[in-house]
């Protein structure tokens, strides 16, 4: 069967938050310090809908994964930025339904009126995959991150 991307909903909101464990499970050690707030993950993908940013990838009726970003002003231009915050596929069904589901969110994001988006990818597992994947679609390296708990 085929996979098809649809714009997320509330409706989506309890399955898209049990899959969030298993995304951090594959997340640097350190975000296994911060515990999943399933209120403010609630907010967050609310704010995703409102933008028509939160997308949910299926086959039929059975959900095979998520992406979400938020857009907004970078604080040193009006140009629009879409930073994507999660891209989950179930592992089952990691691969061509991942690119479309990513591709969907490029295309999601510049009907929202983005210029520019910033895909992350956590240290971990696969971030050399990653990293690879976004240079073969044009992606420059903009910033790393740095995280201490304090």
């Amino acid at each position: 069967m085929i996979a098809l991307v649809r714009k997320g909903t509330s409706a989506d909101f309890p399955q898209a938050l049990e899959a969030a464990p298993k995304f951090f499970a594959e997340a640097p050690p350190i975000y296994q310090r911060m515990p999943i707030s399933r209120l403010r993950l609630s907010q967050t993908l609310d704010s995703m809908v409102e933008q028509d940013l939160f997308l949910v990838a299926h086959r039929g009726s059975e959900v095979i994964g998520y992406t979400g970003a938020l857009i907004g002003p970078t604080f040193w231009s009006f140009d629009l930025l879409a930073c994507e915050l999660f891209w989950w596929i179930e592992p089952a069904n990691r691969g061509r339904y991942g690119l479309k589901l990513f591709i969907a969110l490029e295309e999601a994001a510049r009907a929202a009126g983005a210029r520019f988006l910033a895909p992350l990818a956590l240290m971990g597992r696969n971030f050399d995959e990653l990293e690879n994947f976004y240079l073969r679609r044009g992606y420059q390296p903009f910033e790393s991150a740095f995280i201490k708990e304090l």
